[in-house]
């Protein structure tokens, strides 16, 4: 899935960082701009609500909003947790289209130029 999610933003211009595992991707959100980051929920380890707390605890990462990709279904994730303003889930299975318009409404709403860098962990 990380490989069809990198060919379809980068298609669409987007520079992207990826990644598997959560500690890594708490150091590229640290050490690198990102734009958005995108990751799964669902996730052995750290999962990503966990991750998603990480973030907004600390104060270098709570403004990367993030597009939670997700099998599970929506009620089940706005009970777990509310997403503030810019945070966003898209449900599995999703178009490209899909995946792009939720990453352009994201970005331009944090002002972001055409492109952007994702920070991708699936």
């Amino acid at each position: 899935m990380l490989g069809l999610l990198s060919l379809i933003l980068e298609l669409a211009g987007y520079e992207h960082l990826r990644t598997t595992d959560a500690e890594k991707a708490l150091s590229i959100l640290r050490n690198q701009e990102i734009d958005l980051f995108t990751q799964d929920i669902m996730r052995p380890g750290i999962d990503g609500w966990e991750l998603y707390r990480m973030m907004k605890e600390d104060e270098e990462l709570c403004s990367i909003p993030v597009l939670f990709l997700s099998a599970a279904r929506p009620s089940k994730l706005a009970t777990e947790c509310y997403l503030p303003h810019g945070d966003e889930y898209l449900t599995l299975p999703f178009t490209p289209q899909e995946l792009l318009s939720n990453c352009k409404r994201i970005t331009s709403d944090f002002q972001v130029g055409i492109g952007g860098r994702i920070g991708l962990m699936v």
